[in-house]
């Protein structure tokens, strides 16, 4: 186990940060440092020896509104946990109006518009080797002071399912019937282009229903990535987990680092 651990990433690394806090019993003797921005500015962060700076003055004060500091020594950690940053929702664009054969939909006899299943593949790809998760993985690997993992974001709650208004992508191919299959196309080339610069720690399958949902129980009341008080999600947040969620998450990260 990593002696100081270092955890960063976009707003969801507000589940495991309130885990932390609320029960740090459960983990006797884990600490970890926690930095958090939105990944857009996480995207404007750049690595000056062994500091993480921000690039321009706009990202300077989002660095300095939610972490209280305008620089991030990296020197000293001895392992580090990237959460979220894969937006695997917004892959969903991908493919909201192509398909090639290989998906269920087209299969049972869907029309739609044909493309091959190469191209599909070179889409994933490219959209995951571009990511912010991607980015901040391979910057922390290229440090060489110890290992990374990287959790991806929670799959959309259940709940957005019996709300009218939520205009939901993962909502539209499910119904298809295409979403967990587009799904694990897209988890079997993460396994494989994160796989070369960290160990991936995938979504915990009792948290997740009917295949491309999160649980909504794990889902509501979760906060905002604020580090300040805890200011909950609006209801219609359909995105972030709960603490709940977070300590499922903390138990993969014990788990994995005390098996490397």
């Amino acid at each position: 186990m990593p002696s100081n651990l270092l955890i960063l990433g976009n707003s969801h690394i507000s589940a495991p940060r309130a885990a932390l806090v609320s029960q740090p019993e459960r983990w006797p003797g884990f600490e970890a440092a926690t930095f958090g921005m939105p990944g857009g500015s996480l995207r404007h962060l750049v690595l000056k020896g062994k500091v993480l700076v921000p690039r321009d003055a706009q990202t300077r004060r989002t660095m300095k509104f939610f972490n209280h500091i305008s620089r991030l020594p990296l020197e000293g950690y001895d392992g580090f946990v990237v959460v979220g940053g894969l937006a695997f929702a917004s892959m969903i664009s991908l493919v909201q109006d192509h398909r090639s054969l290989d998906f269920p939909s087209v299969r049972a006899g869907a029309g739609c518009e044909l493309v091959s299943t190469a191209l599909i593949e070179a889409m994933i790809r490219q959209r995951i080797d571009a990511s912010v998760a991607m980015l901040m993985v391979r910057m922390l690997h290229g440090l060489g002071q110890g290992p990374v993992l990287f959790l991806p974001e929670p799959l959309i709650s259940a709940d957005c399912r019996t709300d009218p208004d939520a205009r939901e992508a993962t909502v539209s191919i499910a119904r298809t019937g295409d979403g967990a299959y587009f799904h694990q196309r897209v988890m079997r080339q993460a396994r494989h282009r994160f796989g070369r610069f960290s160990t991936l720690l995938e979504q915990p399958k009792d948290s997740i229903v009917d295949d491309i949902f999160t649980d909504g129980t794990l889902m509501r009341g979760s906060i905002r990535m604020t580090f300040r008080d805890e200011v909950p999600h609006e209801g219609t947040d359909y995105a972030h987990a709960n603490a709940t969620f977070g300590a499922m998450q903390l138990d993969q990260i014990v788990e994995a680092f005390a098996a490397l």
